[in-house]
Parts: structure tokens; C-alpha cells; sequence
């Protein structure tokens, strides 16, 4: 992979695995010098985990991690030039702010050269004098508005103080790389998005290179250069705030950088989507990307969304609900038996019906990343097909033209000899129709949680992780929770399965 220019640090095939389970996937990433970069995700994601690499707490798996081109990847973390601040500030409460900052440099050594007797040249190390120490103390609490408050205790402090006072202490050892895990998550709502905007003037004023890791899309919208957004441990796209917001990679994306409408859609004739049972004007240049036919998913913001009278627009809808958000109202439409998002300042009543229309630049075209569960799976001795740790009936002699069961149960072919096919390696495929899940935990052999959710308008997509990490995806429209225990129903006579290198 090559680096970006002026990269400070690179991450290349970085996996980390804990007890079996990959929670970080193949990991590619350049970051820019001054940089501020957001790992965006919902939690367990592996954002946290792979900031831990960069500092040094957590070692790869595999991959490397780069700083300034050299191989840091077992470097620990004291020798790296890196800070970190955490969500829990783990200040000293028994000193005071002014001690608080300065405990790291009264342990610090730095070298100096010398001469020796005999007049050679040597490296020594020393510690920071008492005026060098005070002199970085005041320059990184005027950095952080704090000047004066020095002598206070910080037991005194609000949060907003705290999380100052933390920030103050890592960056007075003057890092190249300032880490921050989540370090709004203990504020209130109103101290945070004041925290967002003083992170990012404290960014300005530094140069250095922040990554920061939340799972709060507003803070990642406001504060960052470049963000990551990630899901089960892997990158799902890396961008620009804006590009990110308004040219999402997938549905996950649309539905976790801000608020919007999710539908699945079909590619029309002549520019157009279907979708929500209508056919709407898009994009031109995004046709290039599908074909005639093909089911993608929709992504349309509240925001872009326009009301005009009944019948004059693509669709009709009735006002469901009606929410005042101060510069706007937010409503729920119910179209047909799906619902939608809209975001204006005009004043509607609800149950009163409108029409709906969307510029076709802002109606969003993805590819669906999949339709159906792929899995590999073998042949068992009683014919059946094995996968995911389970067994199913199916007609073998399907994959054997001509072939039939004779009465003593053995598989024949045409000329009647036996087809050897017992633990022979086939390709499984189960549409998303075939799945369902129960909170019966005796209903079926194959249990997992539920690891995703995303509303498509009319039903959910859920994906349900096993215990032996198989993924299972499909549409329902019962509203379950993340996390929750379940098993997995499939209906055998949808499986299709295929010989392995045989063509269809």
C-alpha cells in the first residue's frame, strides 16, 4: 500500500485477535501530519482497540504500524511520542492542577550532549529544571483556558475542566500524536458540544495530529479532518465529514453518520429508482454503477426531502407524528405501509396528507453489499448438508444429473454405480427469505446475537452472529434488539447448494 504524503503514521494489514475472535480485520490506514482524525463506530466495532495498538497498549496480531516510515509495532508504549486521554481522566486527586501537569515531566529525562575527560562527545540524560517545568505548565494552560488556576484542587473542577486539565497533562511532553478515547463520553450534552468546538481550536493551536475515537456522529462531524468509520472490525469508509454525510460507501454508513430514510430499490429505465412503489428521477452519473434491475439500497435525508400538495409530487404521504426541534419540526410520514423522515420549518397538523419530491441529486444509490448468506458446507453420509455446525435434508440428486437413490438408500449414477459424494466440499447459499430467528432457545441448534440493525422503511436487516462466527442476514419486520440471544430458523427447502468448481 503506498503512503500518503507526509504520513506520520501507517497502519498496514493491522488484525488483532482475542481468544479466536478477530477484532480487528486487515486494517489499512494513512494519517496525515496535523491531522484530526475520528474512528467513528458503534460500540465493540475495534475502534478503541486499534487506538490501543497505536499507543502501544495492545500488540497486532498481524500487520505493522508504522511512525514517520520506521516499524513501531513492539515498540512499548513509553518509547513512543504519544499521548493518551481517556474518557476516564484518571487525574491525581490529591494534587493540584498545577501538579497534576507537571507529574510526567518531573519524571521525564532528556538527552544533552557533553564532553567527557578525554574530550569526546557522549550522550547524557537529564530532568527538566523547576523553571523549565513551570515555563511548559503555563504555556499548555493557556492553551487550555485555564491560566491562573494553578493552585486549584481538582475536586473543584466541573467535567469540562477535568477533560482540560487531562488534555494539558498529555500534550506538556509535547507529543507528535495526541490519542483521545472518547473523551466526551462523561460530559452532559451541553458541556460536550462546547468540548467539540474548544478540541478542535486546541487542534488549530497545537499542529500536532489528534485521532480521536467516539461513536458520536455529531462530534465526528464537527471536530475531524478525515473520518473512519468502522463496523465488526473492519473499515467501512474513510472520508471528509461532508463526503461522508452526503455520499455514504453503504447502509450501514447512511444510518449511523446522522439521521435518513433507508429503502431497498430497484434500478429503473431511463434514470429512474423505484422505490417506496414509485419511480423517481435520479442521479444520471449513478447509473453507470448498476444495472437494469438490480436491487440497491436507497438513502434519502430528512433534510432533503420537500412537501408540496397532494398528488403533485412522487409519492402522498400522512403525517404520522410531528416533533418541534427548535429551528425546524421533525415528522414521520407513513407512505403506504413504509415510513419516512422529513426535517421543515413548515407547520403541519398531523394526520393531514402531503405530497413528497426529492431532488434526484440527493436521492443516494448503493449496492447492496449481499442478498443472500454464503457459507461452505460438505455432503454427510446420509445425504444431507452440513454448515454452520448444522445439518439439513436436501436432494442430492440435484447435483448429480441424472443421478437417483436406489432402495438400499445409496446414491447411484445413470449407469447405476454409486457417486462417492460423502464429505464432498459444496457451496451453500440461504436467501434472506429462508431466515428467521425465535427467542426459543430449543427452536433450533444454530444460537447467536444479534449484531446489526438497520430499519429499511417497512422491515429491518438483521444480521445474527453465532457462536462459531457464522453470520446469518435477513429481513423481518419485528423489532428486536442488539445483543439479544436468539436462534436461527432456516427453511431447508430454500437452501440451494452447488459442487465446488463445477460450473452452473
Amino acid at each position: 500500500m503506498a503512503e500518503k504524503e507526509n504520513c506520520i503514521i501507517s497502519l498496514q494489514g493491522v488484525t488483532k485477535i482475542f481468544d479466536g475472535t478477530t477484532v480487528v480485520d486487515n486494517f489499512n490506514l494513512d494519517i496525515t501530519k496535523g491531522e484530526f482524525v475520528t474512528f467513528l463506530g458503534p460500540s465493540g466495532c475495534g475502534k478503541t482497540t486499534t487506538l490501543r495498538m497505536i499507543a502501544g497498549f495492545e500488540t497486532p496480531t498481524s500487520g505493522k504500524i508504522l511512525l514517520n516510515g520506521q516499524d513501531i509495532t513492539v515498540i512499548p508504549p513509553y518509547k513512543r511520542p504519544i499521548n493518551t486521554v481517556f474518557q476516564r481522566y484518571a487525574l491525581f486527586p490529591y494534587l493540584n492542577i498545577y501538579k497534576n501537569i507537571a507529574f510526567g515531566l518531573k519524571l521525564k529525562k532528556i538527552p544533552y550532549e557533553t564532553t567527557d575527560k578525554e574530550g569526546n562527545t557522549v550522550t547524557k540524560f537529564r530532568k527538566f529544571t523547576k523553571q523549565e517545568i513551570d515555563e511548559k505548565v503555563k504555556r499548555v494552560l493557556k492553551i487550555v483556558d485555564l491560566e491562573g488556576f494553578e493552585k486549584r484542587d481538582i475536586s473543584t473542577l466541573s467535567g469540562g475542566q477535568q477533560q482540560r486539565i487531562a488534555i494539558a497533562r498529555a500534550i506538556v511532553n509535547e507529543p507528535e500524536i495526541l490519542l483521545l478515547d472518547e473523551p466526551l463520553g462523561a460530559l452532559d450534552l451541553k458541556m460536550r458540544k462546547e468540548m467539540q468546538l474548544e478540541l478542535k481550536e486546541m487542534h488549530k493551536k497545537l499542529g500536532i495530529t489528534f485521532i480521536d475515537v467516539t461513536h458520536d456522529h455529531e462530534e465526528a462531524l464537527t471536530m475531524s479532518d478525515t473520518i473512519v468509520v468502522m463496523s465488526d472490525g473492519e473499515i467501512q469508509q474513510v472520508g471528509h465529514p461532508k463526503e461522508i454525510y452526503d455520499d455514504p460507501n453503504n447502509a450501514f454508513v447512511a444510518d449511523f453518520i446522522g439521521e435518513s430514510s433507508i429503502y431497498t430499490g430497484t434500478i429503473y429505465k431511463d434514470n429512474k429508482v423505484r422505490f417506496l412503489n414509485a419511480s423517481w428521477d435520479a442521479d444520471p452519473a449513478d447509473f453507470k454503477k448498476f444495472t437494469l434491475n438490480e436491487k440497491v439500497d436507497i438513502v434519502v435525508r430528512p433534510e432533503d426531502i420537500n412537501f408540496v400538495e397532494p398528488g403533485k409530487g412522487t409519492v402522498d404521504g400522512v403525517i404520522f407524528s410531528k416533533i418541534f426541534k427548535g429551528m425546524h419540526y421533525e415528522y414521520i410520514l407513513h407512505v403506504g405501509k413504509s415510513e419516512i423522515i422529513v426535517q421543515s420549518t413548515k407547520d403541519f397538523e398531523e394526520g393531514v396528507k402531503v405530497g413528497l419530491t426529492v431532488d434526484p441529486f440527493n436521492i443516494q444509490i448503493m449496492k447492496k453489499p449481499y442478498t443472500s448468506n454464503y457459507y461452505e458446507g460438505y455432503i454427510t453420509k446420509d445425504y444431507k448438508v452440513a454448515f454452520a455446525d448444522t445439518e439439513f435434508d436436501f436432494d442430492v440428486t440435484k447435483l448429480y444429473p441424472g443421478s437417483k437413490i436406489n432402495e438400499d438408500g445409496i446414491l447411484i449414477n445413470e449407469k447405476g454405480a454409486e457417486i462417492d459424494c460423502v464429505d464432498a466440499e459444496v457451496n451453500v447459499e440461504v436467501p434472506f427469505e429462508a431466515v428467521s430467528i425465535t427467542d426459543d432457545n430449543d427452536a433450533s441448534d444454530i444460537q447467536g446475537n444479534i449484531i446489526s440493525m438497520i430499519y429499511l422503511g417497512d422491515h429491518y436487516e438483521v444480521i445474527v452472529r453465532t457462536d462459531e462466527e457464522e453470520d446469518f442476514a435477513f429481513n423481518t419486520p419485528d423489532l428486536w434488539n442488539e445483543n439479544d440471544r436468539v436462534c436461527v430458523l432456516i427453511n431447508p427447502k430454500m437452501i440451494k447448494v452447488s459442487r465446488k468448481g463445477v460450473k452452473k
